[in-house]
């Protein structure tokens, strides 16, 4: 959510998804990867991923992240991903917290973050990077 790291090698490209393989794998991993997979086009528009960054202080949390092609965006994808990687995150991995970080000028992440019940943790100015929190506690309440 907070950038995309541009083009990649072949060999750099085979090494991160071996590691990714891998990792899916674990029974407690540093990162979880899924596909999301348009039923109507029949085809793989994004991923989403939990991982472990700087901003996650215990191993109880992890932060969350998305990347979608544009045909996708405005259709509920992205909320329909989350939710179900949110609840897989609370529930199977018995995460305390998800971390969603993104720079302040993206507003329309902030205002997709704030929907699923996110509440503001931190603000950086010397980054201009927002971080926002959601526990396993909220989110529970908001699903009840």
């Amino acid at each position: 959510m907070k950038y995309n790291g541009g083009y990649w090698q072949v060999d750099k490209a085979d090494k991160s998804f071996e590691y990714a393989l891998n990792q899916n794998s674990e029974e407690k991993p540093n990162f979880r990867t899924w596909s999301i997979f348009h039923k109507e086009s029949n085809r793989v528009v994004g991923f989403i991923m939990l991982f472990r960054s700087a901003a996650c202080y215990s191993d109880h949390e992890l932060e969350i992240g998305i990347m979608l092609d544009r045909s996708a965006q405005g259709k509920k994808i992205p909320e329909a991903s989350f939710r179900l990687v949110l609840t897989y995150a609370f529930t199977s991995l018995n995460l305390s917290k998800v971390i969603a970080r993104f720079l302040k000028k993206n507003l329309p992440v902030e205002r997709f973050i704030k929907k699923l019940g996110f509440q503001l943790d931190n603000y950086d100015s010397t980054t201009d990077e927002m971080q926002y929190l959601l526990t396993q506690w909220e989110q529970a309440r908001l699903i009840n």
